[in-house]
This record gives C-alpha cells, structure tokens and sequence, in this order.
C-alpha cells in the first residue's frame, strides 16, 4: 500500500573537486528540494546525491546497487513501501541546451501512464498558478531512479530547474508542484 508521502531525489547534489568544464553536478536542485520540501511540509522525505557525476550517475543502473545513496532508496522501499509519487529534481545552467529557453522542465516516462498523468497535472498547476510560467513537459532519457520506482508502480516525474532562476520564482513553482502532490 502507498502512503502519502512524497520523495524528492537529488542524485547529482555532490559537486566533484576543482572546477569542471563540464556540467557534473545541478547547483540549484538542492535548494529547489528542500523548498518543495518546506512547502510540502512533513510529507516529504529529500535523498540528496553522495557522488559526484563523474564518480557514479546515481540515475543509472549501474549505481543501483553500488552507492549508498541508491540503497537508501531500495532499502527504504523494502523496509516501509512505496511514497505516493517520486520527484527526482535537478537543474541546467541557465539558457542551454534544449531546456534553456525554459524555467522548468518536467521529463517523464510517457510509457508509465501514472506518471505521464502527474506530469500533466504539475504542468498545468504550474500555467494555472505561476504567472508567467515557462514550463516545458518533453520525455527524457532512462532514468534508472524512476525505473526503480515504476517496478512499485509508482508515478516518478524529473524535474529540471533552471539556475538562473531567483529564490522567489523557485517557490512560486515548488509551491504549485507541492499542491498538486
């Protein structure tokens, strides 16, 4: 049985040393999580990412069974059943790439019917509830965390914020995603 409680990932929280040419970990997704988490009150449980990117991609595979951060997940499942929904949060660096024209972007799993139907409905919370929304819903790549919680057949939606966003527009969206969780 499911309960009521909301689990927020941040797989790539964990920056690695030095200053990498690459985009190895997401600046803003730590503090977006524990804003979704404030706003969701003690509903939500935050996992934050132990490796870095270039150590293990928490998101694959690969990781599931080698990093603590994703036996976290699975020991929890087992020990206390699945969360009502999985949000896994990151973000980009501000106007890059295919996200960069938008402030938020919603990746699901369209072949999980679940969590396509939360998606729409955090998309259109957000267009309802945030003035000015720029938000984008497209399919993403596989990610493993959200396999995980399918096998539970749990909705699991990834979130990317965008980091130029301020702290203020950050919690007008965290706050339209919270109510509709």
């Amino acid at each position: 049985m499911q309960s009521n409680r909301v689990w927020l990932t941040v797989p790539h929280a964990r920056c690695p040393g030095g200053s990498p040419p690459q985009h190895l970990c997401d600046f803003a997704a730590p503090s977006g999580a524990q804003q979704l988490a404030s706003e969701l009150g003690g509903r939500a449980l935050v996992f934050i990412g132990d490796v870095s990117r270039d150590q293990c991609d928490l998101n694959r595979r690969r990781c599931r069974l080698t990093t603590r951060f994703r036996q976290s997940l699975t020991n929890r499942l087992r020990r206390e059943g699945p969360p009502s929904v999985l949000l896994d949060i990151h973000s980009f660096p501000d106007r890059e790439g295919a996200y960069g024209p938008y402030e938020i972007v919603l990746l699901l799993d369209a072949g999980h019917g679940p969590s396509a139907q939360l998606s729409r409905r955090l998309r259109t919370a957000i267009e309802r509830d945030v003035p000015g929304a720029n938000v984008a819903e497209m399919e993403g790549a596989t990610n493993d965390i959200q396999v995980e919680m399918h096998e539970y057949d749990v909705p699991a939606v990834l979130i990317e914020l965008n980091e130029g966003m301020n702290g203020e527009r950050v919690r007008q969206y965290m706050g339209a995603i919270a109510r509709q969780v």
